[in-house]
């Protein structure tokens, strides 16, 4: 009993901090929230539960808090091609960690709110092998001691899709204003690929100057709503810990599951 009356006082502080955001932020927010502590992240079957979200609730312009280390690359890709299929416009809010594929849904976003803590790292796709090694596509190609025909086809595969999807993913609208060149310039793209994808470390940082220089819209909040944010944010993660989930959804939007009458507003899965 006292497990189950924590879990409804854990719940109950996350509702309120979120309808404290939601008169700070707008009235229409969606939390997916990933498990610090599980190293596997994103997967195939976020991108089903995300089509089933929009598809079975009405979002006009969504904030999406973001939070997680990236993982499987192809639900990241897919994330925002199923939320433009729904809404026209939305943004993104990151109070702390957003990384590598969770990262695509960035780009396809009207603007990006940033913080004191917020850390956006590189769009990176790796993959696993037959040998059980897991291998940064980028550095398979340059590493000249890798001899394996099939290893280095299959990281160009990989990497030329990812890029692919990047670029398309940057075409207008998105978070880019492109003011000062058009973005299809070599130039830009270039760059662009250069920013999100060729960095030296997995986990190496995407700076707001290196985001600027691509005209990118970056929305800075003010310290109280920073601090709420990340006190939702930590309350989402602990909740998710506890449960031993891999990621929750939370949203202002009741969220109704199949054969369910009434919606949650908070979503354990996996």
């Amino acid at each position: 009993m006292g497990e189950s009356l924590n879990d409804l006082k854990i719940e109950s502080e996350i509702k309120d901090l979120l309808l404290e955001l939601q008169s700070r932020i707008g009235p229409e927010i969606v939390a997916i929230i990933y498990n610090p502590l599980r190293e596997e992240g994103m997967k195939r079957q976020d991108s089903r539960f995300l089509k089933f979200l929009f598809e079975n609730n009405r979002y006009n312009k969504p904030m999406l808090i973001l939070s997680g280390h990236g993982g499987d690359f192809i639900p990241g890709i897919e994330f925002p091609y199923i939320i433009k299929s729904h809404v026209k416009r939305y943004g993104v809010f990151v109070p702390s960690t957003c990384g590598s594929a969770l990262c695509y849904t960035i780009l396809k976003s009207e603007e990006l709110i940033v913080g004191r803590n917020t850390d956006i790292t590189q769009i990176d796709p790796q993959f696993p092998w037959e040998d059980g090694n897991v291998y940064r596509a980028i550095k398979v190609i340059k590493d000249d001691t890798i001899t394996d025909a099939d290893l280095k086809k299959t990281a160009r595969d990989i990497l030329h899709m990812a890029e692919h999807h990047l670029k398309e993913l940057c075409s207008q609208p998105c978070i880019f204003k492109y003011k000062n060149f058009a973005p299809q310039e070599f130039q830009h793209i270039d760059y662009l690929t250069a920013v999100f994808m060729n960095k030296e470390d997995h986990e190496k940082k995407i700076t707001s100057k290196e985001l600027l220089a691509l005209e990118a819209n970056l929305v800075p909040i003010n310290e109280s709503i920073d601090q709420l944010a990340n006190d939702f944010l930590k309350k989402c993660q602990d909740f998710t810990i506890k449960k031993n989930v891999r990621v929750t959804f939370v949203s202002t939007i009741p969220i109704r599951l199949e054969g369910e009458s009434e919606g949650s507003f908070i979503c354990p899965l996996y």
